[in-house]
């Protein structure tokens, strides 16, 4: 696993840059360099674990397609608990991360259909997580002429906040209520498995 040029390296010293950021996965806290590891080998893209020293997150890197690689984690990665594709990749002060929201949902949200705006910020910034929410849903509504439902949204505009940088994806609502796909193992099932299989 390599580091981030835009994040500080932690072991070793010395940079590589990533050169597209196309996922964040998110995992049980302290699997994430076994997430990695397994991201990496079966689906062939560079992840960076836990990016200055957030917990539970993963970023996937490479100039591979985008869909593909999250379909692919989503299904082959049961160390994955939750997929996010990356559409904007900005400074995370607010007005980047508003602009970066508009692009995101230009010509994709009809007038007809509802939206909510979920932030989840990391690190020490001027703003909190409902300050996003407040500037960026104003700003989706403005651009689309779409309604805002906090509760079952058909679309949710999703910011992820790792320190100087933001993450800003539009994702289906519906996806916010199935937890698990048909078919993916629960990831603690598969750890106990695991760890039922070393035991002397």
């Amino acid at each position: 696993m390599s580091s981030l040029g835009i994040y500080p390296e932690t072991s070793g010293g010395g940079f590589m840059p990533c050169e597209r950021v196309l996922a964040i996965v998110k995992t049980v806290l302290g699997m994430e360099e076994v997430a990695a590891s397994v991201i990496e080998e079966t689906v062939g893209v560079r992840c960076v674990a836990k990016p200055n020293g957030y917990p539970g997150i993963v970023l996937v890197c490479g100039d591979g397609e985008r869909s593909e690689v999250v379909d692919r984690i989503r299904s082959e990665v049961p160390e994955a608990e939750r997929v996010i594709p990356v559409e904007e990749w900005v400074p995370s002060d607010i007005d980047s991360i508003v602009e970066a929201a508009k692009r995101v949902v230009d010509g994709r949200i009809g007038a007809d259909e509802s939206f909510a705006v979920r932030t989840v910020r990391r690190g020490r910034r001027g703003y909190t997580s409902v300050d996003v929410n407040i500037r960026a849903g104003a700003a989706v509504k403005e651009v689309t002429g779409a309604s805002v439902n906090l509760r079952y949204p058909d679309k949710i505009v999703q910011v992820e906040i790792l320190g100087d940088h933001a993450a800003v994806s539009l994702l289906d609502g519906r996806m916010e209520w199935r937890k698990l796909r048909p078919g993916k193992p629960a990831v603690l099932d598969f750890i106990r498995k695991v760890a039922v299989a070393h035991i002397p």
